[in-house]
């Protein structure tokens, strides 16, 4: 009945346009109602979002943002406001359960249009209008001018050409089922709206593109609520959005591994423990599993976790909260495959030697030997094409090895090792280059063999060919990079590279195939990264780089201490480690340093050159740089060191760990300093890596730590290190207070047993052409073990020209595992809503091509770049093996590598290096091959190993009628070139090089099928 007086009432206002007269006639002209123009206001859509919890003392906010900077606004403003209904919401658990998406609620508008107010007063007014009409017919216009003369209050006056005022009414009841604890209208364009902090400027965030002033963006109080869940209800005209609003003086730390869930309830306040909170793990379709919180607030859920889930929680007073957590695996655990190559660089037709071994990880610290089967390999250029495909039997005592010769015709770049073993795909890498050798030599020549900080760095650049000519009028590109000294971990090392602006970057050689060149003086001591590029016009440029040393200084140091931190008044020895990389006359430190952090305060003094330690006694508690320094101020040595005490820092709203040592074997005690930015009464502590594998509280204790209040700010906890902790743990602290969470994670990393392995010859230096004898130990804990080894002897200048590619075999089986739980708090939740009106696997191309590798003409004969590949050595239950190999025709230095692996999974690799020697050393440099009308003739290359001119006898025998030719030779340290004519008819040559009437060297080359120019063939293969 009520309804249908409402809709008679609605179509008399929306209908009185029907009967009303004509447009401006006068009231009463007509017997119809005046035109009331009304319409039913609808709204613009408005985005309505919650994005914090609350506690119980806090108040509560909502943000809405609406159309405030077009013609939207001036239809909204109509309405005068946004209608707020806050309401709690009874069993708060179980109506998060039934949500389909926490973030966005699904609550039904309760819509009865906005009622009968404008439509009564429609009618009032129209009424009245109709009535006085009426009274003015029954008086006649003299009667009406002598009472309203009388009585001007009873005069009609312009009330009635008013029109009738309406008033916007909500459009939505309050909902049924629900709590309505406040509703009211908040002005949207009188508040003040959300604006950056005062004073921040920052391009491209919300400080730009958030206008100052810019209305209807803005944050709407709905006051200070006890404890629990509320749904915060927002309307103009027929457009509505809903929020979910969480008080509660109670908050959730969750941590999520694969397995499990563990939640620790605190007070929001003060970090303290709240027993006795009802948690459900849902992943937002049911609940996964529930639990209560124990005594230390902890509740662990163990089972498998999905990749996204919630954490719904209650606590005694009926404090509400939710946490969104997301988790993904980052470690592992499964068979891990090893593949190495015999060396990481080769040519085209270069023969590949590849070593595979392998272990099943159960753990991040039990493994096993990997099964037998079959590995299928592919080889892919760098065009992503494949190369060629075997299949390996894999070994459980030896793993497997497999050998192929690249194509002469193999393009330049990486190449990729596909291989797959069981259900899992692996992959390793090597790359190709052609050697392509320079037809001239840049030699840089500094002036002077240091340079001094502020001093012009100067000197000359020589170009010459093959045969000692200089190469005139070459264009050479210059640059410059430099890197200042700095201490990184309390070690001199090199930062970061900068270039350097040179005036002239291009110059161009005399006469006598010589540059000069000046350098900016550094200000700081640094090094210099010369390069050159130079032409003389041919289609290559030839490249070299020098590394020019400003004031470096001649000794650097560590300064290392048994423990990181201290107690204020405890004497500390810092021991002086002369840095091994170190060249050149030891400088001594003569003056040391000392800055608290917290403070700036900063002492020195002098340091005895002659001391191998420093004594230093901290008094009081802090954070302290120390460092030390030559006469010349440079810095030779520097550390960090912590004193214990409430005079530790931390940033604001960060904690800081700092662990004793780097790390620690099974059985030590691990000490960790743990520094709050405010104080912390409670925290949570956790040993993490696959799950939370321990916890406990600080102020409480546990049987795996030991903690120790040293200051309001400030534990010490001290952690026995098991042999289950290895490779390694993560040590973390969690804690609130003042409505802010904050955690911190540490690496406990646990020292591994390796193989050590080392290699002894039977003398330092061989001749080519000499066999070597190679002794490899190999011990454990000092114990000598029975091992597997895959021992390479490689030229030094593959990895000069590229780096070793695969990894160290001991960091690929036993890295610092990742950690694998994800910690989050239920502080932050963002509920939000939009109001709306009703109404094959083919390999990808991943290498690109590359240029050939230039490289200086070097004394080697032979183009064995690797002189022995062992990759199934076992050493005896003494740990010893022994090979032999001949030492390859060419001066270089070897590099020796070996990465073993026992029948129990430990692994150890180790790099030694031998040299190959001679004091006179010849070689070929003439080309293999000749054009018509080329003279040819035989040019060599004369490598003087020594220090001192020497005068050589060097003598050509062609075999011919033109007999033996001889030349003398002043050869100087380096190369030196020396040709001979040939002439037809030579079938072999040999080359001798005498001093003193001995001989030195000497070099047979075999000429056969030789056709000099003007004969039936232009190609010779004399070499």
């Amino acid at each position: 009945m009520k309804l249908a007086l409402s809709g008679v009432l609605a179509l008399a206002l929306l209908g009185s346009a029907v009967s009303a007269g004509e447009p401006g006639s006068e009231p009463g002209s007509g017997t119809g109602l005046a035109p009331s123009n009304y319409t039913l206001f609808k709204g613009e859509p408005f985005f309505l979002l919650s994005d914090a919890t609350y506690g119980s003392k806090e108040v509560a906010k909502v943000r809405l943002e609406v159309p405030g900077r077009d013609s939207a606004r001036a239809r909204l403003e109509a309405y005068s406001g946004v209608d707020v209904v806050v309401y709690r919401v009874p069993q708060p658990i179980e109506f998060l359960k039934k949500q389909r998406n926490l973030h966005r609620i699904e609550v039904a508008g309760n819509y009865r249009g906005e009622g009968l107010a404008n439509t009564l007063r429609y009618l009032w007014d129209s009424w009245w209008k109709q009535s006085r009409m009426v009274w003015r017919k029954l008086f006649t216009a003299e009667a009406r001018r002598a009472v309203t003369s009388t009585q001007p209050k009873l005069s009609t006056g312009e009330a009635i050409f008013r029109p009738t005022v309406f008033a916007h009414h909500p459009q939505y009841k309050p909902l049924a089922g629900f709590e309505m604890v406040d509703s009211f209208r908040y002005p949207l364009w009188q508040a003040r709206p959300i604006e950056p902090p005062k004073g921040v400027k920052l391009d491209g965030s919300s400080s730009d593109f958030i206008p100052s002033g810019g209305a209807g963006n803005l944050m709407i109080p709905v006051g200070m609520r006890k404890p629990g869940l509320y749904l915060v209800e927002a309307m103009i005209g027929e457009h509505r959005a809903t929020t979910l609003v969480f008080v509660s003086d109670t908050m959730a730390v969750t941590k999520v591994s694969s397995n499990q869930m563990l939640v620790w309830a605190a007070r929001r306040d003060n970090g303290a423990a709240v027993p006795g909170t009802h948690v459900a793990w849902s992943d937002g379709t049911g609940v996964l599993q529930s639990g209560t919180t124990g005594k230390d607030g902890v509740v662990a859920l163990e089972r498998g976790s999905p990749e996204h889930t919630y954490v719904l929680g209650e606590d005694a007073s009926g404090g509400v909260f939710v946490s969104e957590n997301f988790y993904y695996d980052s470690e592992i655990y499964n068979t891990k495959l090893y593949a190495v190559t015999d060396r990481p660089l080769y040519r085209p037709g270069d023969e590949v030697n590849v070593k595979f071994l392998g272990r099943e990880f159960k753990s991040a610290c039990v493994s096993s030997a990997a099964q037998a089967g079959p590995v299928a390999l592919t080889v892919f250029d760098p065009n992503g094409t494949p190369l060629l495909t075997q299949t390996l039997q894999f070994s459980s005592a030896t793993g497997t090895e497999t050998r192929f010769r690249l194509p002469d015709s193999a393009s330049a770049g990486g190449y990729e090792l596909r291989f797959r073993y069981g259900d899992d795909t692996y992959g390793a890498a090597f790359r190709v280059a052609e050697y392509v050798k320079p037809h001239f030599e840049i030699d840089v020549r500094p002036a002077k063999a240091e340079f001094k900080t502020g001093e012009t760095v100067s000197g000359s650049i020589a170009l010459r060919y093959p045969d000692g000519k200089p190469v005139k009028n070459a264009t050479l590109s210059v640059s410059l990079r430099s890197q200042k000294n700095t201490m990184v971990e309390g070690e001199l090392r090199y930062s970061g590279m900068f270039p350097v602006e040179l005036k002239t970057q291009e110059m161009t050689s005399d006469a006598r195939g010589n540059v000069s060149f000046t350098l900016p003086a550094a200000s700081d001591p640094s090094r210099y990264i010369l390069t050159v590029l130079a032409t003389d016009g041919a289609a290559y440029r030839v490249k070299t780089t020098r590394e020019l040393l400003i004031e470096r200084s001649a000794s650097s140091y560590q300064l290392k201490a048994q423990r990181q931190f201290s107690d204020p008044g405890q004497r500390v020895r810092f021991d002086l480690v002369p840095d091994v990389q170190a060249q050149g006359k030891p400088v001594r430190p003569v003056r040391w340093e000392m800055v608290q952090l917290e403070t700036q305060a900063k002492t020195a003094g002098e340091f005895n050159p002659a001391a191998t330690g420093w004594d230093v006694d901290f008094a009081r508690a802090g954070s302290y740089q120390l460092s030390l320094r030559d006469a010349q101020g440079n810095l030779l040595a520097a550390t960090s060191h912590w004193v214990s005490g409430d005079g530790v820092q931390a940033t604001p709203g960060s904690i800081e760990i700092v662990l004793d040592k780097a790390a620690y074997a099974p059985g030590e005690t691990a000490e960790a300093l743990v520094t709050f930015s405010d104080n912390a009464d409670q925290a949570l502590f956790t040993l993490e890596r696959d799950k939370v594998e321990q916890h406990g509280l600080a102020a409480g204790g546990a049987d795996w730590f030991q903690s120790q209040r040293v200051a309001p700010r400030q534990w010490r906890v001290r952690i026995p290190v098991r042999a289950d902790y290895g490779p390694n743990m993560t040590f973390s602290v969690a804690t609130t207070r003042g409505g802010e969470f904050m955690f911190e994670n540490a690496g406990l990393q646990v020292i591994e047993p390796r193989i050590a392995l080392q290699f002894k010859t039977d003398k330092e230096v061989y001749q080519p052409g000499e066999t070597v004898t190679l002794d490899v130990l190999s011990q454990v804990d000092g114990k000598p073990v029975s091992t597997l080894v895959a021992l390479g002897v490689v030229d030094e200048m593959i990895y000069v020209l590229q780096p070793e590619i695969a990894p160290d075999i001991g960091d690929f089986f036993y890295h610092p595992r990742r950690n694998n739980v994800r910690t989050t708090a239920s502080l932050s939740f963002i509920s939000y809503d939009m109001a709306q009106g009703r109404g094959g696997d083919a390999p990808a191309r991943h290498n690109y091509n590359e240029r050939g590798v230039k490289v200086l003409e070097r004394p080697r004969r032979d183009n064995v770049d690797t002189a022995f590949w062992a990759p199934t050595l076992q050493t005896d239950a003494n740990g010893h093996a022994r090979i032999t190999f001949t030492m390859p025709d060419a001066l270089t230095r070897w590099r020796i590598t070996g990465r073993a692996m026992d029948a129990q999974g430990r692994v150890g690799q180790r790099t030694g290096y031998l040299r190959s020697d001679k004091a006179v050393y010849t070689k070929w440099t003439s080309p293999d091959w000749l054009r018509a009308g080329d003279a040819p003739r035989a040019a060599v290359a004369v490598f003087n190993r020594g220090q001192q001119e020497r005068a050589l006898e060097v003598s050509l025998d062609t075999g011919s009628a033109t007999g033996r030719m001889t030349t003398s030779l002043a050869a100087k340290p380096g190369i030196n070139y020396v040709e001979f004519p040939l002439t037809g008819g030579a079938r072999a040559l040999r080359l001798e090089v005498r001093a003193n009437g001995k001989l030195v060297d000497a070099l047979d080359a075999p000429c056969g099928r030789c056709r000099w120019p003007g004969t039936a063939s232009t190609r010779s293969s004399c070499r």
